[in-house]
């Protein structure tokens, strides 16, 4: 045994097999070991990055809620970057932290209940919590039209929450207008004042896969610009969804999000099933977080929100800052690109 450490969630046990043994081997055995501990889903790292040894994951016995806000109070030494989020608390306890200027896409997926939706309430809150008000935008999708409504009159907010599938595709394609029109000037605006930028946009879709069931082509274009060339002017993308076949994430999209978390999630059709261990996941905000530079994914407990603590903050928004003032121009122009889908 090489090293062992308890997390909120798991106990992880990194080994080094004997000589001879082949992962085949362990693999073999894998069935056996679950029997032992009474059936649970054990998660089996076949090789750690950077070390020659492999990893078992085991539910602990107890699991406890990790607030969020103990997570920022402990990020209070200035441990999360200007437009960051907390991401959770990794198997050391250690808070593990995420900056938008490293993201790139981001593709959030997982059953109903395993934790999808309460994470992006933990982002959106934490990304809120770390950015300047006048710094950042929201544009914020919501199909099932509960899940965001909370953040309703956030003055952050660029439009009203959408939840019109329609609408969601027509703002999509302003927003890559927008893109466009950002990338022409950027020369311009580095020329004028080189420390200067444009104000950060975060698009938020949950979920995203009722866009697609609207207009696949014209969602599915939008959405591949948007991640190829976004981040480089400021606009980062979340797509979040528990309906993972190919159909709905198909493969080109899935090789532009640069960062994926998977919450529990199992099926054939699964194309994130590629054996990093989504099925043995515990649900309620168990998490494998994916860096497209990493090796391997992280497993990380991710934080609980409540609706009121979230009501608390962005009521504290609103009486520090006003309530949301919406651009008419954006929003014409979101009309045009809507009764353009006929």
């Amino acid at each position: 045994m090489e090293s062992v450490s308890s997390g909120v969630c798991v106990t992880r046990y990194e080994f080094r097999p004997i000589k001879g043994t082949r992962i085949s081997d362990v693999e073999a055995i894998y069935d056996d070991i679950q029997l032992i501990y009474n059936g649970v889903d054990i998660r089996l790292e076949k090789q750690v990055p950077g070390k020659s040894v492999m990893a078992l994951e085991i539910p602990n016995k107890k699991r406890r809620l990790v607030p969020l806000r103990g997570l920022l109070e402990k990020n209070k030494n200035g441990l999360i970057p200007n437009m960051g989020f907390v991401v959770g608390l990794d198997t050391d306890n250690e808070v593990v932290n995420a900056s938008w200027k490293d993201i790139g896409g981001l593709m959030i997926t997982g059953f109903t209940g395993a934790g999808k939706s309460v994470f992006v309430d933990t982002l959106l809150i934490s990304t809120l919590y770390y950015s300047y008000v006048e710094k950042l935008k929201l544009i914020l999708i919501d199909p099932k039209v509960v899940d965001l409504y909370n953040f309703r009159d956030l003055p952050q907010l660029a439009i009203p929450v959408v939840t019109d599938p329609r609408k969601g595709v027509a703002t999509l394609e302003w927003l890559c207008e927008e893109m466009d029109n950002r990338h022409k000037h950027f020369i311009e605006w580095y020329k004028e004042d080189p420390g200067s930028k444009p104000v950060d946009i975060v698009l938020v879709i949950d979920e995203f896969a009722d866009l697609m069931i609207t207009d696949v082509g014209r969602t599915e274009n939008a959405l591949i610009r948007l991640l190829q060339m976004g981040k480089s002017v400021g606009i980062h993308t979340v797509l979040a969804t528990q309906c993972t076949h190919s159909d709905v994430v198909s493969p080109l999209l899935h090789a532009n999000c640069k960062t994926e978390i998977h919450f529990y999630q199992t099926g054939s059709r699964n194309i994130f099933m590629n054996s990093h261990g989504e099925e043995s996941l515990m649900g309620f905000g168990d998490m494998l977080f994916f860096l497209n530079s990493w090796e391997t994914p992280e497993r990380i407990q991710g934080p609980s929100i409540s609706s009121e603590e979230i009501d608390k903050v962005v009521n504290y928004f609103i009486e520090h800052y006003g309530r949301a003032q919406y651009d008419n121009q954006i929003e014409e122009r979101i009309m045009q690109y809507e009764a353009e889908l006929g």
